[in-house]
């Protein structure tokens, strides 16, 4: 299979309106070329999150990743060209569903909803110990603001100035990536924290020692945390959403959305 990859605008979004809204509709055209690639193909079908931006997908069989476990995003117009589509809209929690079923009830949309639980990498059973780097602290996700790399940064600064020996990767791309780069280069953090990308992030997880997961919303059922999960991480995560379901103290612990709780 492919994977074709839209590349970003590095535009933090602490900027503000409108250069957020700027950055999405630079992007959205960045996407037509993999739509006349799409629409050629008979067999395709679209998987897109939600909410989108201005992108619009084409007219084709879709199904929606609804990806706001804020629940904030629900009226949206994105949602709302959802709602005139036969299509289906992946929901990742039964909170998530029917918090978007009441807000779009009356409307009658033509959407299927549907919950699914998450499958994750296979791994070994017999994990090698001496592989595993008890300094070793992992974040990987989205670098936007629902994820809170930010956050993430200050509670390595704090321990930091602990003095805790540690070393700290970021795997992960997007809108804050300049930010994170500039939190790391004002807080003397380069000789202790990096942050690249990748595709593959076994191997991170199965040497890394500590797995945070710092969303916004919900960290139940993120993917990357039931990776880390599944390769023996000990977790952090925000205590937010549906979090409890699968972060408890046989596993990790869940804290308060500050720097301070965190560290």
């Amino acid at each position: 299979s492919d994977v074709w990859e839209v590349p970003e605008f590095s535009i933090s979004s602490c900027f503000g309106p409108p250069f957020g809204m700027i950055r999405t509709r630079l992007l959205a055209l960045r996407f037509k070329p993999f739509y006349r690639l799409i629409q050629n193909d008979p067999n395709c079908v679209v998987h897109f999150g939600l909410p989108s931006g201005p992108v619009v997908t084409p007219d084709l069989p879709t199904v929606y990743e609804c990806v706001d476990s804020t629940l904030k995003c629900f009226k949206s117009s994105h949602y709302r060209r959802a709602t005139r589509r036969c299509c289906i809209i992946h929901c990742q929690t039964n909170r998530i569903a029917e918090a978007l079923k009441c807000a779009w009830q009356k409307e009658q949309p033509l959407w299927k909803l549907a919950v699914n639980p998450c499958c994750f990498a296979q791994y070994s059973t017999e994990l090698q110990p001496l592989a595993r780097d008890s300094h070793h602290i992992l974040f990987a996700g989205r670098l936007s603001n629902v994820k809170s790399p930010l956050l993430f940064l200050q509670a390595l600064h704090l321990l930091k100035e602990r003095g805790a020996a540690f070393r700290a990767i970021i795997l992960g791309k997007g809108p804050l990536y300049n930010s994170v780069k500039i939190f790391i280069r004002d807080h003397n953090l380069g000789n202790i924290v990096e942050v690249k990308h990748s595709y593959d992030i076994k191997d991170q997880m199965q040497s890394a020692s500590i797995f945070v997961s710092l969303q916004t919303g919900d960290n139940y059922p993120s993917q990357s945390l039931l990776e880390a999960m599944g390769a023996g991480c000990a977790v952090v995560a925000t205590d937010v959403g549906e979090t409890w379901r699968i972060v408890d103290d046989q596993v990790g612990c869940r804290v308060p959305l500050n720097a301070a709780a965190v560290a």
